[in-house]
C-alpha cells in the first residue's frame, strides 16, 4: 500500500487514514504520561541486569524465571545495547508495534478485497480510541508486541480459507504464533485454537496433518529451544508466574467476571453495535475462528480472575480480536446490501457517533482512569534513589513488594516478598486463602527473617507501619522481627515534592546497623529517632541521612548495652547541649553535657541528646575513653 511507484485516489486515503490513526494514537497514548507500571519494571530490571552481565537473573542469587514476557524482554535488551533508556525504549517500542499493528490492518483490507475504505477508517478508530490500547502502548509491557505478532499471523491465517495457503505460509504462521508464545507463555492458547478450528474446518486427512505439521513445527522448536533454557538455567520446568498465579478457585473465578464485566463495560458501545452484524455473518470461516479465539480466551481470563493492573491489558487482545470481526461482519453485511446506499450511509454514520460514545466513555471508566492517578512508581523512584545512594556500601538487602521500581532503581540486592521473583517461595508456601488478591496472596515472612534481611519495607516503596501481605504479617507477627526492627520515616529533600516512606531497619544489621569498632559505637542518624513525627532526612544533593534535634526534640539512643568505664557521648560535629542518660535496670537518671566525660556502671541504657538550639547530626558517637 505504502511503497508503490504510482497511488490511486483510493491509496492516498488508506495512507491519510492510517497517518491519521497513527497520529490520533501517539496524542491518546501521551495523554496517560508518566503511567508506567511496576510490572514492566520487573521486566526491565530483567533487561539490565541482561544488558550488565549479569544474566536473565532479577538480583544475585540463585536465578529464578519471574516473568512471562521472555521475548520483550530480549528486544528491550537487544535494543538497549545502543544505550537507549529503557523506560524510553519499552514507551517507543509501544508505540511502534502498535502502529506497525494499524499498517497491517490495511493490508488485511487488501488481501480480503474489502472496497469500502470508511469501514477501514471506523474500525483503526476503533482500536487507537480504545483506553486500553493507549494505556499499555505507553505502560511498558508487552502486549503491543503481542497485538502486532497476532495481527501478523492472522494475516496469514486468512489463507487457510481461501485454498491458496502454501507449505511455506503454514511455517510463517508457525513461526508468528511461537513468537506469540515466547511474549506471552499463555499465547499458546490461540496455537490449539487455530489447530482445532483447523481440523473441524478441513478435516483430518493425510495432507491436513503434513500442513498441522508445518504450522506446529515452528512453535514447537521456540517453545522447546525455552523450556530447555529454563530448564538449564533455571532448573525448573515451570516459571515462577505459574506457580504464584495460577489455580482455579471460587473467588477466582468471582474475580474473573467482575474484570470481565468491568472490560466489556468500556467496550460496551461496539461490542453492541457488532452483535448483530456478527451473527448475520457467523457463516464465514474466519468469523468462527476469530470467535473461538475470542471465547477462549475470555474463558481463560475468568478462570485465572482477570488481572488487578489498571487499563485492562488482557483485554488489548480482545480489542484487537472484535476489530478482526468487525473489519469481516461490518464489510460483510454492506456488501450484501450495496444496493441500498442508505443503508450503508446509516450504518456508518451510527458507527461514527458510536465511536465517540467509545470515546468519550474511556476517559470515564474507572479502571483504564486509573492508569492516570497511578504515579507511586515514580516516588518508588525517589525512594529507591535514596537507597542506592545512601546505602552504597555495603549494600544492604531489602525486602519488598514492589519488585519493579525498588529494584531496578536502587541496584540493590533484594527480596521479593511476594515470591514472584524468589526461588523458595512459590515452590514451599501456600497461597492464603483469605487474601484474594491475584498474584498478591503467597508469601513465607519466617523464610524472609531467615535470610537476615537489612531493611524490610510494607505496603509498597511508601512503606508501612503495618502490613499488608502474608509474607509482612507473618514478619510483623515475629520476636525476631520485634526485637530486631525499628520504624524509620525518611523525607526525601530536594526534589519536586516531598515523598516520605517508612521502612523498618535492623538496628544489628552488620551494613547499615549500630556498629562497634574497638572502643567506639557508632549510632546512624536513621537509628536516632524515636519518633515518627520526627522524621530522618536524606539530602540528595550530600546523599547523607540526617535528623534535626532540640530543646524540644531529641536524638535517642534506645537499649543500648555499656560495659562500665569512661564515656564521651556526643555526635559527628560539634555541638552543644546536654544528655539524659537512664539506667534501664535501675530508672536512674543523669543528665551532663555533650562531651562530657561521665563514668557508666555496666548496663543497658536509654540515651537521649538534646541542643540548645536546632541542629543537623548525621551520627551519635559513644566513645569509651577508660576502665
Amino acid at each position: 500500500m505504502l511503497f508503490k511507484l504510482k497511488y490511486s485516489k483510493v491509496d492516498i486515503i488508506k495512507i491519510l487514514f492510517f497517518l491519521l490513526s497513527s497520529i490520533i494514537l501517539l496524542f491518546h497514548s501521551f495523554y496517560y504520561l508518566p503511567f508506567i507500571s511496576d510490572d514492566s519494571l520487573i521486566s526491565l530490571q530483567y533487561a539490565k541486569r541482561l544488558l550488565q552481565g549479569k544474566g536473565l537473573t532479577w538480583t544475585d542469587g540463585v536465578p529464578v524465571e519471574g516473568y512471562s514476557n521472555l521475548l520483550w524482554i530480549l528486544l528491550i535488551s537487544l535494543f538497549g545495547l545502543f544505550k537507549i533508556d529503557l523506560i524510553f525504549l519499552v514507551r517507543f517500542l509501544g508505540i511502534a508495534f502498535n502502529i506497525l499493528t494499524l499498517f497491517i490492518f490495511f493490508l488485511i483490507y487488501d488481501k480480503l478485497k474489502y472496497k469500502n475504505i470508511f469501514v477501514l477508517l471506523l474500525v483503526s478508530l476503533y482500536y487507537v480510541f480504545s483506553g486500553p490500547i493507549a494505556v499499555w502502548a505507553i505502560g511498558g509491557m508487552e502486549q503491543p508486541l503481542l497485538n502486532f505478532l497476532f495481527t501478523v499471523s492472522f494475516y496469514y491465517t486468512i489463507d487457510l480459507t481461501n485454498n491458496k495457503i502454501t507449505k511455506k505460509n503454514y511455517l510463517k504462521i508457525g513461526i508468528f504464533f511461537g513468537l506469540m508464545c515466547l511474549t506471552r507463555n499463555d499465547s499458546i492458547l490461540f496455537v490449539l485454537i487455530l489447530m482445532v478450528s483447523f481440523i473441524i474446518l478441513n478435516g483430518l486427512n493425510k495432507k491436513n496433518i503434513i500442513n498441522i505439521f508445518y504450522f506446529i513445527l515452528p512453535v514447537i522448536i521456540l517453545i522447546g529451544a525455552q523450556i530447555i533454557f529454563r530448564i538449564f538455567y533455571y532448573g525448573d520446568i515451570i516459571p515462577n508466574p505459574a506457580y504464584i498465579k495460577l489455580g482455579i478457585s471460587k473467588w477466582q473465578f468471582d474475580s474473573g467476571i467482575v474484570y470481565l464485566k468491568n472490560g466489556f463495560k468500556s467496550q460496551l458501545p461496539v461490542i453492541l453495535f457488532i452483535l448483530v452484524f456478527f451473527i448475520l455473518s457467523f457463516k464465514d470461516k474466519l468469523l468462527i475462528l476469530l470467535f473461538s479465539y475470542l471465547s477462549i480466551w475470555l474463558l481463560y481470563l475468568l478462570l485465572i480472575g482477570g488481572d488487578i493492573l489498571p487499563a485492562y491489558r488482557h483485554i488489548t487482545i480482545v480489542i484487537l480480536i472484535i476489530n478482526f470481526i468487525l473489519i469481516i461482519s461490518l464489510n460483510n453485511f454492506l456488501n450484501l446490501y450495496k444496493k441500498s446506499k442508505i443503508l450503508n450511509f446509516t450504518i456508518i454514520f451510527l458507527f461514527c457517533v458510536l465511536l465517540l460514545f467509545h470515546f468519550k466513555g474511556q476517559f470515564n471508566d474507572r479502571i483504564i482512569k486509573k492508569a492516570k492517578a497511578e504515579l507511586w512508581e515514580w516516588e518508588g523512584k525517589e525512594i529507591a534513589f535514596m537507597l542506592k545512594n545512601g546505602f552504597n556500601e555495603p549494600k544492604p538487602t531489602v525486602v519488598t513488594s514492589s519488585a519493579g521500581s525498588i529494584p531496578f532503581w536502587s541496584d540493590l540486592p533484594v527480596i521479593d516478598s511476594l515470591g514472584l521473583n524468589d526461588y523458595y517461595i512459590p515452590r514451599y508456601s501456600k497461597k492464603n486463602p483469605l487474601d484474594k488478591r491475584i498474584g498478591h496472596n503467597m508469601g513465607d515472612g519466617y523464610y524472609i527473617l531467615a535470610r537476615e534481611p537489612d531493611i524490610i519495607i510494607f505496603c509498597g516503596p511508601w512503606g508501612s507501619i503495618g502490613p499488608c501481605y502474608t509474607s509482612e504479617a507473618q514478619i510483623a507477627d515475629s520476636q525476631e522481627f520485634k526485637n530486631n526492627y525499628v520504624p524509620v520515616l525518611f523525607k526525601i529533600e530536594n526534589i519536586n515534592r516531598k515523598i516520605t516512606s517508612i521502612m523498618w531497619i535492623n538496628k544489628n544489621s552488620s551494613k547499615i546497623g549500630i556498629k562497634y569498632n574497638d572502643n567506639k559505637i557508632y549510632i546512624p542518624a536513621y537509628l536516632l529517632s524515636d519518633d515518627l513525627r520526627n522524621p530522618v532526612f536524606f539530602d540528595n544533593k550530600k546523599n547523607q541521612f540526617e535528623i534535626i534535634i532540640s530543646k524540644t526534640v531529641p536524638a535517642i539512643v534506645k537499649n543500648i548495652e555499656l560495659d562500665k568505664g569512661n564515656y564521651i557521648i556526643g555526635t559527628d560535629k560539634e555541638i552543644s547541649g546536654y544528655l539524659e542518660i537512664k539506667n534501664i535496670f535501675s530508672n536512674k537518671i543523669r543528665n551532663v553535657k555533650i562531651n562530657t566525660n561521665i563514668y557508666l556502671i555496666k548496663s543497658k541504657y536509654e540515651i537521649k541528646l538534646y541542643t540548645d538550639k536546632q541542629e543537623i547530626v548525621n551520627m551519635v558517637i559513644i566513645n569509651k575513653t577508660g576502665g
